[in-house]
Formats: structure tokens, sequence, C-alpha cells
């Protein structure tokens, strides 16, 4: 596995800015200030302009996004605990004095909070937790898990709300997760050419490397989710919350601290656009100002 590159007291070396069109592949530190930074976990090749939008907006408060764990040969890591490993060493890197607020979007929210469960009893613990548009893992949990399920049915009021967890929690994730194994199985230079002809799914073929795995590594189980009672925020879109019969967006049963959650226009992929970013950022920033106060 690559080396990160380190400054002459073992730190991480950090990198002070970052284009809007480059993959993030170090430590990068956006904007200035005094006030504890915002730790973003870059995942996705397309998430650069979202933290360049969360670095104008936040003002007096940094922003330091730490890159996805290097791939080899061309291929991520296949399993959760060593996406949360690679995050978990680069926090620690930090050496971090202030408190830990965490932020992630969609799955790198899931990142987020192992995170933070792992630090729930031990080492710095993280004060708050930010997830922008992340479904939580019943949307995409293990169809073997029967108690889960059945707990769900038997929540449902309606059958069309048994009917919408069948799907979410089953038919969806068999789907997915058939899909994952057929783009792992495609080589990595059929992938590059089908992104080439076809540039508006660009995103999917050069991001199946990083979500295949995960998906494959959740179908199987291979991580277990356990409630933490950090602070959190939620900003999910009208169509995520369309999707969910828990307000949560899948996280009821796992977040159990103080949660809040914020509806924001847009789509998945257009709530940290130029057009609406800035609300949602402002929102934020409010929100850690708070945090700061109060000592998380």
């Amino acid at each position: 596995m690559r080396r990160r590159p380190t400054n002459h007291d073992g730190r991480p070396t950090i990198k002070s800015r970052a284009g809007e069109s480059e993959e993030i592949n170090e430590v990068v530190a956006l904007g200035t200030g005094s006030r504890p930074p915002l730790v973003y976990l870059h995942c996705w090749p397309a998430d650069v302009p979202h933290m360049h939008q969360l670095a104008q907006g936040l003002g007096d408060r940094p922003v330091i996004s730490l890159p996805p764990p290097p791939a080899v040969d061309g291929e991520f890591p296949r399993s959760f605990s060593e996406w949360v490993t690679h995050y978990d060493r680069l926090i620690d890197d930090l050496c971090l004095d202030g408190p830990l607020y965490l932020a992630g979007w969609s799955v790198a929210f899931h990142f987020c909070f192992e995170i933070a469960r792992r630090r729930a009893d031990g080492k710095k613990p993280c004060q708050m937790l930010v997830s922008i548009d992340s479904e939580g893992p019943d949307v995409h949990a293990n169809p073997r898990n029967l108690r889960r399920l059945v707990a769900k049915l038997d929540d449902a009021s309606t059958w069309r709300e048994a009917r919408s967890i069948l799907v979410d929690d089953v038919v969806r994730n068999i789907i997915q997760t058939s899909e994952s194994a057929v783009q792992l199985i495609i080589p990595a230079r059929w992938r590059a050419t089908m992104a080439d002809r076809h540039p508006t799914s660009a995103f999917w073929w050069k991001a199946s490397s990083r979500l295949a795995p995960l998906r494959i590594a959740s179908f199987g189980q291979c991580h277990r989710y356990e409630t933490i009672e950090t602070p959190a925020l939620i900003f999910a879109t009208s169509r995520t919350i369309s999707r969910h019969t828990d307000e949560m967006l899948g996280w009821r049963h796992l977040l159990v601290g103080p949660v809040e959650v914020v509806p924001v226009p847009g789509s998945h992929w257009t709530l940290l656009d130029h057009d609406r970013g800035p609300a949602l950022v402002a929102r934020l920033d409010a929100a850690l100002c708070d945090a700061d106060e109060t000592g998380g």
C-alpha cells in the first residue's frame, strides 16, 4: 500500500488547496480561520466541488478533506472496515486540539458514523456528525437478517409500507449487489472505454471500483452497525425523504442522540451546487457555531 507523505514530525503533509476538477489523493485544507475545522471524508471523484462549496460558506472555519484509500492495481479496498481504518488514522495524524466535527456526502457518511462509534469510548471522540443526503444502512440491509426485517414489517401500519420495506431491504439490495458484482468483473480498461463513450455515465464507471466492493461487503454483512449517542445534523432532499417511512432516512435506530433533520432543495447531485449550496452551508455554519459554544 502506498505510504502517505509526512512532515518531519511524522504528521501527514496537508495540501493548502485543490482545484475543483482534480481528484483528491492527499489531505487537503481549504480556508483559514480560528474556529475548529470541519473534517470532510472525501470519497468520490465527483465530490470535489462539494468540499469547495463548504469551504466558501463556512468562513472562519477551515475544511479539511481526507482522501479515500489509495487504489492498488486500480481497485480500492473491498472491506468496509479497511475504509474506516484508513480515515480514522488520518484523523489521528491531524492531532486536532478542538472538537471533532465529521461530515460526509452519500455513502461517505457511513464511514463518519463508524468512526464516531469507534471513538465513543476511547480516543478523541466526535462531537458532531453531519450527513449530507445519506440513507441509512437499513436501505441496504442484508435480507438474511430476518430478525431486523420482521421487526420492521411489524412496525408497518399499512400494506404499502410493508411493500416499501420489502422493496428497499430485499429487492433493491439484491439488484444493486448483482450490478456491483458485474461491475467488478468488467476489466478496468473496458470501464474506462465505456466512460469515454457514455459521458453521462462517467461517474458510475469511475466510481464502480469503490462503490461495488462496498455494496457487496454490506450485502454479505461483513460489517454490523451499532447505536451511538453522537449529535447529528442530517441534510436531506425531498426525493430522499419520500423514499422513507423513517423520518431520519434509515438512521432512526442507530443515531439515538440529539438529531436534527433539515430538508434542503435540489437533488442528491445538486444540493451543494452554486445555486443551492449556500443555503445548506449557512445552516451548517450556524449549527457548528452553536456546537462551538456548547462544547459540541
